[in-house]
């Protein structure tokens, strides 16, 4: 499963170029792409893939879209033309998973994300305020530091941010942490501070992914889960859910917004904390093609795509399983897609948790990639999600309270979707937090 992240990350594989000896010296053949004959055989084995194994098979008219993209396929006199031909018919056909990779997913091997210095802070400029913090990266300097969502850097070294423009503000931020030691004038609410982060290399679009955790109040616990994307996204949950068990949570803020998505099997050990048995499934031209379970077996937790025969197709397991008793709400946006959208509609479709935010635009199809003749990789999606009864997810998530964060609030110490979420676990006839 996966969602408009895919198109930056996706299977890694071996791409195998055949050689034909004529006579010394030995000559390679071309590639499949370099003629008019190999392009056309690529293009039929892609057609072939959408008629067959697309989820929904009157999703559109197969015969016509092949018809339309042919010749600027067959024509094209480069790899980038052919490319850029393949990638376009993929994308008309619409559904935010289906994805042409081309070549790219091979490129040589595959390389960790560069590192760089940064203090971990994710910021929008607001005008007359400054630099307000969106997002601190865990184990970052400023998740050290004690910085949060909705702090307002008013000056970088001796530059004062809240008269300036929004270029201005964040390069003077990127110079100073370039430089070395950062110092930061920081406003949270009424109150402020001056900090000094010495920034580390780090590879920030790794821990953007990551998961974190901190208490709101005494007893209630928030995590945030902006991706399902990595190996062990389920794992870091559990142990985060377990620390705030551990510090008094007994009930829990989940916000999701913006997650993209990820990984079922993921998915479901974190949904394993809440839920038992099948959560959701998948369905494909019309048949149950699996059932996602999440089961405890012999102390481990075991999150499994089951297909109707019993066989396992896919299956991910979670060390010192933790369970969750108490009331659970869970934020979204229109940023959530794929597992991030399954997420929250399942928890919301078995009654376990409530849901705050805005609606989603109901991007949960699976996918899987294939390998096509001349070694190019297309994800298709093969398999649309539904609730464990049915219920179709398709349609998105509704919230059961709509709330939609604003940067001006955010930078008085206000944001409304946590606020809401506050309101309904404790049961208040009004947002905390809320200027009125």
């Amino acid at each position: 499963m996966s969602g408009p992240g895919v198109r930056r990350r996706r299977l890694a594989a071996v791409l195998a170029v055949c050689a034909l000896l004529l006579s010394p010296p030995a000559l390679a053949a071309s590639p499949l792409w370099a003629t008019s004959q190999g392009r056309t055989r690529v293009f039929q084995a892609l057609v072939d893939l959408f008629r067959d194994r697309y989820w929904d098979p009157g999703w559109m008219n197969w015969q016509a879209w092949a018809a339309r993209y042919r010749t600027s396929v067959v024509d094209a006199g480069s790899r980038g033309a052919f490319d850029t031909a393949m990638r376009a018919m993929v994308e008309a056909v619409h559904d935010d998973h289906s994805n042409w990779l081309g070549l790219a997913a091979y490129g040589g091997g595959t390389t960790s994300p560069p590192e760089r210095p940064t203090i971990g802070v994710i910021t929008a400029y607001l005008q007359g305020e400054g630099l307000v913090i969106e997002r601190v990266l865990p184990g970052s300097p400023a998740a050290a530091a004690g910085l949060l969502r909705g702090d307002v850097i008013t000056r970088v070294g001796n530059q004062q941010l809240s008269g300036g423009a929004r270029w201005d503000a964040g390069v003077l931020l990127s110079r100073a942490v370039k430089a070395g030691a950062v110092t930061l004038d920081v406003r949270r609410r009424q109150a402020s501070r001056t900090v000094i982060l010495e920034p580390l290399p780090l590879a920030q679009g790794l821990l953007a992914e990551e998961p974190s955790a901190r208490m709101l109040d005494a007893d209630t616990g928030y995590i945030y889960l902006p991706s399902l994307n990595a190996t062990d996204t389920g794992q870091r949950f559990q142990t985060l859910l377990a620390s705030l068990q551990h510090k008094g949570a007994t009930d829990l803020v989940l916000d999701m917004r913006g997650d993209y998505g990820g990984r079922l099997t993921q998915l479901g050990l974190v949904l394993g904390a809440f839920v038992q048995g099948v959560w959701a499934k998948a369905v494909s031209r019309g048949h149950i093609a699996w059932s996602a379970r999440y089961q405890l077996v012999d102390g481990e937790g075991v999150s499994s795509l089951v297909a109707p025969d019993g066989t396992i197709i896919g299956e991910d397991r979670v060390q010192h399983p933790v369970r969750f008793l108490g009331p659970v709400v869970v934020l979204v946006d229109p940023n959530n897609s794929s597992a991030g959208e399954v997420g929250p509609l399942a928890l919301q479709d078995l009654h376990r948790a409530r849901v705050v935010g805005t609606r989603t635009n109901g991007n949960v199809e699976a996918i899987r990639g294939f390998d096509l003749p001349d070694g190019s990789t297309v994800m298709v999606a093969i398999a649309n999600m539904e609730g464990a009864d049915g219920r179709a997810f398709d349609g998105g998530v509704v919230p059961d309270v709509t709330a939609k964060a604003n940067l001006r609030q955010l930078a008085r110490g206000y944001d409304a979707p946590v606020s809401g979420a506050l309101a309904l676990l404790h049961g208040l006839p009004f947002d905390p937090g809320r200027l009125f």
